[in-house]
């Protein structure tokens, strides 16, 4: 595995040293009173690219602490089922008159 990272690595910098020779012209960039004079094309496209890369990464931290959060509270209701369970006096599957809620069911 660690070659392949390294091949793969080599690959990428080749990638990026070639991108950045052939697109080295200067560029100017505006955004209303805000000016950057002579900038090489290749860092605002690398930038641009690595800024979506970030914000990608960002919203994926959030999601993966969004689904620990709903595992961590379905485990906690599972500890809280499991302790029902083991009560002396547990009642699961009984309807409050006593009788099994599963002969409820309708017959098939």
């Amino acid at each position: 595995m660690y070659i392949l990272h390294t091949i793969l690595g080599i690959i990428f910098l080749i990638f990026f040293v070639s991108f950045s020779y052939m697109n080295s012209k200067p560029v100017n960039l505006v955004y209303y009173k805000w000016h950057l004079d002579n900038i090489p094309l290749y860092f605002v496209v690398i930038a641009s690219f690595m800024g979506g890369v970030l914000i990608t990464w960002l919203n994926e931290i959030f999601e993966r602490l969004r689904l620990h959060m709903i595992i961590w509270k379905q485990k906690r209701k599972i500890k809280e089922y499991e302790k029902r369970l083991d009560e002396p006096d547990n009642q699961a599957g009984k309807s409050d008159d006593g009788e099994d809620e599963v002969d409820a069911l309708p017959p098939e």
